[in-house]
């Protein structure tokens, strides 16, 4: 495909897609009336496709919120499709989930194309974690290793049977448990990976996918790999200057989560054992070298460079150990993992002094190591045999080089950009502790690097607005920094009828989270809400502890009036939950944030959402701290628009199609009593609200919808 940065450098002419065009497409007779039965045509849909196809051919960039209903993906899809067809170019599509990756992939794009055009080529793009790869698979079948359970084995034979079926290598498909398996052992990594140079290359998996999206008009891939794209300055996708970035109220997080800074007890330990694993890549590479001319030098630089990666070990587990007693700086609490944000006050600390000492030594010891396994990889590369281990060992060398860079930020503290924590697991025999340093601005990062590249990127998701603000969303993004007369905002209501579909009840008897007496009431709201609709109820915590509470309180209560109550356990498989919630109405769910957004049950398996508090975020979160510390006010530009966000989002579960009815009660006071109450209730979908006691709550609902 063409690079569309041609299209604007004038060296090819821009072939623009027309509003007639798009209005007749998305009309009854048009694409889109034969691509669905009963299809009819929404202003709201037509008007988002206007929006977009304005947005390709004009080079400019969109914030654009749909309702539930518009049916969006079709909304940018369309004129995409066209516009990547007339001009020769490569458009993406960005979602968060792969539930709405798969519905783009395997029944709107085979539709599209059956409509418009039988030429029009799309490809599913991940990374590399996502597809096996087929010479380390044949290398781990290959080796001599004592396994304590036949999982590992079993594994091994499925991957190897899948890869010789699967025509896309994508591991998504294949229903693995990879908590027990390494799976780093069997993916490739950009560090590792031979390329051309490999073997398998003319059958790899991951490359055939992505010489496909070379040539593709329309490239589906997630948010993860785009965002690792900008990381990697571009060098991980094709080309594409032509985004929609769908569910994009999870932009943000990912792009922060992406360009984060992290030092992993787990993957710096692993990367160790690795190196001195008997059945690892320099016990491996020193085997090899023992039969080669001249491999007695090789074999010397292995020896010295294990020594040093013994000494690291140590002072790892050190480090490691220590990062765990900063848990007594901490707040009190009944969670496994905390995280602690390392201000001015935590660095003064004694607990501190010591992490940051034994940091120091394990940064001179670890970058001895780093400098000892490049050179081995240097020396190496004159001996045609050690091609592939050495490539597994600079796939290592690179991931030691990224620990080591994050350690030496971490432990200076000194680049304004970031925000400085701990992630502590307080279970002593859980190596899952971390060091992070995570950047403040995503907007100012993105204007940096993902903007300039780009011709156009349209944002769009149900709830990305704050009411009528795109203010919040804009600045997260970087949007408000590019020049007005280069993007713009457009807000459309829902084609559903929520003002006579969903009826949203305000408890006035309920005491606020954090006082006496509204654990009871609480509990009292939710038995009487699910007595009087016999289940088919969502409650949506914010917290497991709450949770944990009121689960234990109400299941045999709500069992001797025949409803079952499930709750999201620990451990517990979310789809396994929503696919048993699904298939049975007398059903009811407590759950937490996994299901605050992504779940659909449309009819009568979802008939009532309960949220008992407002979604603001924990106060002892490091970037609300560091952003309280540097905004006077943090709170209303950033946590309670998050809030209001996140709360749009949960409504959202309630209505899934045009027949569905249902209630949205919200068990929590402070939007009765407190002078933000409004704005939450004002972005919410309908205004249908009813101000009542608790008791005249269930009654009321008993009547409607009982």
């Amino acid at each position: 495909k063409t690079d569309a940065i041609e299209l604007a450098e004038g060296s090819l002419t821009l072939r623009p897609v027309l509003p007639d065009e798009v209005e007749a497409a998305l009309s009854r007779s048009g694409a889109a009336g034969s691509m669905y039965a009963r299809y009819e045509q929404r202003d709201e849909q037509v008007a988002m496709a206007l929006e977009v196809a304005k947005a390709l051919n004009t080079s400019t960039h969109r914030a654009i919120e749909a309702g539930t209903g518009v049916g969006k993906s079709m909304a940018y899809l369309l004129p995409q499709a066209l516009f990547a067809l007339r001009n020769g170019v490569t458009c993406g599509v960005a979602t968060k989930t792969n539930a709405l990756l798969d519905q783009l992939m395997y029944h709107e794009l085979p539709r599209l194309k059956q409509a418009i055009d039988h030429e029009l080529q799309y490809v599913a793009l991940k990374g590399y974690d996502h597809y096996v790869c087929l010479r380390k698979l044949m290398h781990f079948a290959g080796d001599d290793r004592d396994f304590s359970s036949t999982i590992i084995p079993v594994t091994v034979a499925s991957l190897i049977a899948f890869a010789c079926q699967s025509s896309q290598g994508d591991l998504d498909l294949l229903p693995l448990n990879w908590r027990d398996f390494p799976r780093f052992e069997v993916c490739a990594t950009p560090d590792d990976c031979l390329h051309h140079k490999c073997r398998y290359y003319s059958c790899c998996m991951l490359h055939g996918v992505r010489r496909a999206a070379r040539h593709a008009d329309i490239v589906v891939t997630n948010h993860a790999l785009l965002f690792c794209d900008v990381m990697m300055a571009g060098s991980v996708l094709p080309p594409i200057r032509h985004w929609v970035v769908d569910e994009a109220h999870s932009v943000e997080a990912e792009a922060r989560h992406q360009l984060s800074v992290t030092l992993d007890a787990r993957t710096l330990l692993a990367d160790l054992n690795e190196l001195l694993h008997p059945a690892g890549v320099l016990n491996s590479m020193r085997r090899q070298a023992l039969s080669l001319a001249g491999g007695d030098v090789l074999v010397g630089k292995i020896d010295a460079a294990q020594a040093d990666a013994r000494f690291v070990v140590v002072i790892a587990e050190s480090l490691f150990s220590f990062v765990k007693d900063l848990d007594v700086l901490t707040e009190r609490s009944d969670y496994d993992t905390v995280s602690l944000w390392i201000n001015e006050q935590v660095r003064d600390s004694g607990a501190w002094g010591v992490v940051a000492g034994t940091g120091k030594s394990m940064a001179g010891k670890l970058e001895s190591l780093w400098r000892a396994c490049r050179d081995i990889v240097t020396y190496s590369g004159q001996f045609p045999d050690l091609l592939e281990i050495q490539s597994d060992l600079a796939g290592l060398v690179a991931t030691l080089r990224m620990q080591l860079e994050a350690l030496i930020l971490i432990l200076d503290g000194e680049n304004s950009e970031y925000v400085y924590y701990a992630e502590i697991d307080r279970r002593q025999n859980m190596q899952t502790d971390r060091l992070v340093a995570s950047q403040i601005d995503i907007g100012a990062a993105l204007l940096e690097r993902f903007f300039p590249e780009e011709m156009s990127v349209i944002f769009t998701s149900a709830t990305i607005a704050t009411g009528e603000n795109f203010d919040y969303f804009a600045h997260n993004c970087g949007l408000d920094r590019i020049s007005e007369d280069k993007w713009s905002s457009l807000r459309l209501s829902s084609s559903y009828d929520f003002e006579n579909n969903m009826a949203i009840y305000l408890p006035s008897d309920i005491p606020e989270p954090a006082s006496r007496g509204y654990i009871d009431a609480l509990d009292e709201l939710l038995f009487s809400v699910h007595t009087a609709l016999g289940g088919s109820v969502l409650t949506l915590f914010t917290n497991r502890r709450d949770m944990n509470l009121l689960y234990n309180r109400l299941k045999k209560r709500l069992e001797a009036e025949g409803i079952r109550l499930r709750s999201q356990a620990k451990g517990s498989s979310a789809k396994r939950l929503r696919d048993e919630f699904l298939t049975d109405t007398a059903l009811s769910l407590f759950a937490l944030r996994s299901f605050w957004e992504g779940f659909d049950a449309p009819g009568d398996t979802l008939r009532c959402v309960v949220i008992p508090k407002l979604p603001f975020g924990k106060p002892t979160d490091p970037l609300q701290q560091e952003r309280a510390l540097r905004e006077q006010n943090a709170w209303n530009r950033y946590s309670l628009p998050e809030a209001i966000i996140d709360l749009k989002q949960a409504a959202g579960r309630l209505i899934r199609s045009s027949t569905d009815k249902g209630c949205l009660v919200i068990a929590d006071s402070r939007l009765l009593s407190k002078r933000y109450g409004i704005r939450f209730l004002e972005a919410l979908p309908s205004q249908q609200r009813y101000i009542m006691d608790s008791a005249s709550v269930a009654a009321e609902i008993r009547r409607t919808l009982g």
